[in-house]
């Protein structure tokens, strides 16, 4: 394998980074892990009352299993999938309407307008939710305001475990709990299974490239902890963010064999081609896996960064591992 090496952490101030570092952020704090949903015995399968502690340490209370959920986040998406629900309404242009999620279905659910950091509360009123998921550290903000219109339930998962229990939880709420232990079961199963065939002799990066430099995904996150299960993932928890800035040098220190590269331009949009944009870099062509036409371009943000739950791992753990290792395997497992 090759060395380790320690790096300093430093910020880098662009919209796009911002926007990353606050999706993940909250590291690995004891007020970030999921709690198990309670259910008082108040009223039978369908009629109990729920109360469970969210991201945020807030006292959430449901007084029934929740039929109209409103997602301002996808980790919301990804675990109504799992469970065979679907939300009422999303933010335009996110992880529902990707083609291994809902795609076209999600033409026809409701939109919330705004900003991902500042959602339109007006349009989550107007849906009628009796639920709201948002992402920790970001939404919560915006519990006040949701009061007279749904109690709101904020998810920040930083581990795999943290995906799988908000799973649990959400198929408790929705009385989905086979549903939700069945996807669970899948995730896991498949993840123990490329584990133990996976020979875990060649480096991997995750790179959120763009204008701003490189953001490397660190296993102080789902997706790095899960790789660092399967490959040689020499990318350590640096900070309180699943994304820390890394120089080509410092990368290049490590050498990966594969890098995944989910480049975007100054607007924040999918750009160029990894390759592309760092085709004037002299150090560039040093990288053992640009030689080796390893360079993996175009990853699907919405999956590979902010999806999170336990079908977008296990999307991302299927393309890995069969670029990674295709002689070992050449297909995804089933």
């Amino acid at each position: 394998m090759k060395g380790r090496l320690v790096l300093k952490v430093f910020t880098v101030l662009t919209v796009i980074t911002v926007g990353v570092t606050a999706a993940f952020a909250g590291g690995r704090s004891e007020a970030a892990r999921p709690a198990e949903a309670e259910r008082a015995d108040t009223g039978g399968a369908a009629g109990g009352r729920f109360t469970f502690t969210d991201a945020s340490g807030a006292t959430v209370t449901l007084d029934g299993e929740p039929q109209r959920i409103a997602c301002l986040t996808d980790i919301c998406t990804d675990i109504l999938y799992e469970l065979g629900l679907e939300p009422v309404a999303v933010k335009p242009g996110e992880l529902a309407y990707h083609p291994s999620f809902y795609g076209e279905r999600a033409a026809q659910f409701q939109t919330i307008g705004g900003s991902f950091m500042e959602p339109s509360v007006e349009d989550i009123a107007a849906v009628d939710a009796d639920l709201v998921i948002g992402l920790g550290g970001v939404h919560d903000n915006l519990r006040d305001a949701l009061g007279p219109i749904a109690p709101l339930y904020t998810m920040r998962p930083s581990t795999m475990a943290d995906s799988i229990q908000y799973l649990r939880s959400m198929g408790e709420l929705t009385g989905r709990a086979a549903e939700a232990e069945a996807a669970a079961e899948r995730f896991v199963t498949r993840l123990e299974a490329y584990k133990a065939q996976s020979p875990r002799d060649k480096t991997v990066a995750i790179v959120f490239a763009g204008p701003f430099g490189f953001n490397v995904n660190t296993t102080d996150g789902p997706y790095g902890e899960m790789l660092a299960e399967v490959t040689d993932y020499p990318w350590p928890a640096l900070s309180t963010t699943a994304f820390v800035a890394y120089s080509v040098e410092q990368v290049l220190a490590e050498d990966p064999d594969v890098i995944f590269g989910v480049p975007q331009n100054e607007a924040g949009l999918l750009g160029d081609s990894l390759n592309t944009m760092m085709e004037d870099d002299p150090l560039w062509g040093e990288f053992t896996a640009v030689q080796n036409g390893q360079v993996v371009d175009g990853n699907d943000p919405l999956i590979w960064i902010y999806g999170r739950g336990t079908r977008s791992l296990s999307i991302v753990l299927d393309e890995v591992m069969t670029r990674t290792y295709p002689e070992v395997f050449p297909q995804p497992l089933r």
